[in-house]
């Protein structure tokens, strides 16, 4: 089962991350840009044809309106912030993966998924 989030606020991202059961993929993405409207287009096709028994938590940040939180998360996991980027978390909340702009494709979270 996919559950999926926004996250709009420290309080958003506290409260994501103190609930950790599964891998979390933290999806940041700007609205006026093309490249992120693209990968967002393709990463949300990827998320809902994962098959039902796959436990996955999937949330979205908006970098223009969430912008200082945005930073803050890329300072606290220790990677550079980009957008569109993908964070993979897992349920201890280190990062397992990253990736930004094109790297984010289809057989790069299928093999992120596999381990």
């Amino acid at each position: 089962m996919i559950t999926k989030y926004k996250i709009k606020s420290e309080t958003d991202w506290r409260q994501l991350k103190e609930n950790l059961t599964e891998d979390t993929l933290l999806f940041k993405y700007s609205p006026f840009c093309g490249i992120s409207f693209s990968v967002e287009r393709k990463f949300d096709k990827w998320i809902d044809e994962l098959p039902e028994d796959i436990n996955l938590s999937c949330a979205k940040l908006n970098v223009i309106t969430s912008r200082v939180l945005s930073r803050a998360i890329a300072d606290e996991l220790n990677i550079t912030h980009e957008s569109p980027q993908l964070i993979w978390i897992d349920k201890e909340g280190c990062v397992k993966w990253h990736a930004s702009h094109h790297s984010i494709t289809e057989d790069e979270l299928n093999s992120n998924l596999k381990n």
